[in-house]
């Protein structure tokens, strides 16, 4: 009987193994999870009681990550966009995120067997010299030919999250936003202060104490963020500013957290919006995302 292990160190991961699962059921294809834990909000052991929902409906065994090194399993190893564990001798496959694979995979491509994508636009991407490793499943979603004649158009909604942070011209990023929206079109962009990217020292924006946040690979630095004044009244903003201060990361009780993103983010954005969205994070690392309609 074929089985398959899964690594599972954060709950992102099961919207990318839960349709495998199933249709494993569907073809007496059993599966293990191992659960390892994780720094981030998402970490498997923060919430045993979805694991135990999804352990009884699809008859899945949880098992430590550490137990994977004991596995006799001789068919299948999956995990999700290299987060690896593997420290056995079956087939490993990664199914990537299709977000920025294209410069994380450089970190895992020679640790595993195969990378899975859902189609050969995705794979299309990356180093050719690796085309023996790819796995194309196939989706009509990203399988159809281009118009480019189409692509020159303009759009009723253009969404940005996370790209935003990396913009060294944030100005003229939202000018070509609204070049390229329909009259009545809407832009979606997302900004954030706090721990993004989960750096030992902790810094309300991306440069403090000689260090610059960076992120996916060398010399990807952050450079962005929006921000207001305004945004200090925010409910979200005061309990983000009252989570930095609590968790004693030697900021000043005379500085205003304006100041601080003033004196740590290299380029501060202001633009004129439709909607201004906060939402505040984890008490313990604190985070603050910011979105825009333009």
């Amino acid at each position: 009987m074929i089985s398959i292990d899964y690594a599972l160190t954060g709950m992102t991961s099961l919207r990318y193994f839960m349709p495998i699962v199933e249709l494993g059921n569907n073809l007496n294809i059993s599966s293990n999870f191992y659960i390892g834990r994780s720094k981030k909000y998402n970490c498997p052991l923060k919430h045993i009681e979805i694991l135990e929902s999804i352990s009884k409906r699809y008859k899945i065994p949880f098992k430590p990550i550490e137990d994977l090194k004991f596995s006799s399993n001789p068919s299948l190893y999956v995990e999700a966009d290299g987060i690896s564990h593997k420290s056995i001798e079956s087939k490993s496959y990664t199914v990537n995120f299709c977000t920025d694979y294209i410069v994380s995979y450089r970190n895992y491509i020679d640790k595993v067997d195969h990378l899975v994508f859902p189609s050969e636009y995705f794979s299309s991407k990356i180093d050719k010299n690796y085309l023996h490793k790819f796995l194309n499943i196939g989706s009509p979603k990203f399988d159809s030919k281009i118009d480019q004649n189409l692509v020159r158009k303009k759009y009723d909604l253009i969404v940005c999250t996370r790209c935003a942070y990396f913009c060294k011209q944030p100005n003229q990023f939202i000018i070509k936003c609204k070049q390229h929206l329909t009259e009545t079109g809407n832009a979606f962009v997302d900004w954030g202060l706090g721990d993004h990217w989960r750096f030992e020292n902790f810094k309300v924006g991306w440069i403090r104490d000689g260090e610059h946040e960076k992120a996916y690979f060398d010399n990807n630095f952050l450079y962005s963020c929006f921000w207001s004044k305004d945004l200090e009244e925010d409910s979200e903003v005061k309990k983000f500013w009252k989570a930095v201060k609590l968790n004693n990361f030697n900021y000043s009780n005379n500085n205003t957290l304006s100041e601080v993103i003033e004196e740590e983010v290299p380029v501060v954005v202001e633009y004129p919006t439709k909607l201004i969205k906060t939402l505040f994070l984890w008490p313990e690392s604190p985070q603050l995302y910011i979105a825009t309609l333009i």
